[in-house]
């Protein structure tokens, strides 16, 4: 069976444990790249550094491509695999994923008009798996992260049960 293609672009770490947690879930036919770094993981531990354009996609039977949503928007890596890869994307079955802050509805509708028309019409499904703040995170997120603390809330987390439906919708 054709191994699947887990690529995230993370700001905070958020997106990145959350594709670490698919793959984990899909092992072992999965591979995780990271499009910030550009470097490509196999869950048996091999890392090499690789152009994402150079992957060859017609090895993996489908693609997860996510990003982390900052303000409205992806993460500027995410965006430039999605427009620069289009043509061999267009050939895999492709799901997307988010990490954010915003509810489910507030993501897509920032994220699609965004994507290249020909993804937006082609990706199966995108899956928002919640957000998390942290103190790496910037200025409004560290009030956010006080703010919380004085009203006794606890700040919003990653949906683990999200990622645990995506990772099993993946698996068919």
């Amino acid at each position: 069976m054709k191994r699947l293609l887990i690529a995230y672009a993370s700001k905070t770490g958020t997106t990145k444990r959350a594709a670490e947690t698919l793959a984990r879930a899909l092992a072992p036919d999965c591979d995780l790249y990271d499009l910030r770094r550009g470097t490509l993981r196999t869950l048996s531990g091999t890392e090499s550094r690789v152009p994402f354009r150079s992957l060859d996609l017609t090895s993996y039977r489908a693609i997860a491509l996510g990003s982390a949503m900052y303000m409205g928007h992806p993460v500027k890596p995410f965006l430039r695999v999605l427009q620069e890869s289009a043509p061999a994307l267009l050939r895999q079955p492709l799901y997307l994923f988010t990490c954010g802050l915003a509810k489910q509805e507030e993501e897509q509708s920032y994220l699609w008009p965004l994507l290249p028309g020909e993804i937006a019409a082609h990706a199966k499904e995108l899956h928002h798996m919640g957000g998390e703040l942290c103190e790496k995170g910037g200025f409004f997120q560290r009030m956010m992260l006080k703010d919380y603390a004085k009203k006794g809330l606890t700040p919003p987390k990653l949906d683990e049960s999200v990622v645990q439906a995506f990772a099993a919708l993946l698996k068919q």
